[in-house]
């Protein structure tokens, strides 16, 4: 059983408007990400979640579109569907994403 971690240098595309992939998420994620103040926090949490569930559809053998990540009471994510287990994290420049058959952490700072 293997973890893989990924990291993803933000650093040029922080300032990026990229809100046309919104589209992607639910009503109420979609509206979470809107209340950020800055354009910043924004393209990090989702560039974070589209990595995750790109590399989560791929895995899984499906298109972005039909993977999804949901939270916990506790705001944990996790895939909708399949037995991969996943974590986020983005600070400053960077997203990180660890995707594994077991339960797993990853953190940026």
């Amino acid at each position: 059983m293997s973890v893989e971690v990924y990291f993803l240098n933000l650093k040029n595309f922080l300032d990026r408007p990229i809100e046309k992939y919104l589209y992607l998420f639910d009503d109420e994620r979609r509206e979470k990400i809107l209340r950020y103040k800055f354009l910043a926090d924004r393209n990090r949490t989702i560039w974070a979640e589209l990595s995750a569930r790109s590399i989560a559809a791929k895995k899984l053998s499906r298109s972005i579109e039909e993977v999804s990540i949901v939270r916990d009471k506790n705001g944990k994510p996790y895939l909708s569907e399949g037995d991969l287990k996943i974590s986020l994290a983005h600070s400053k420049n960077w997203a990180a994403v660890s995707i594994g058959e077991v339960e797993n952490g990853v953190d940026v700072e």
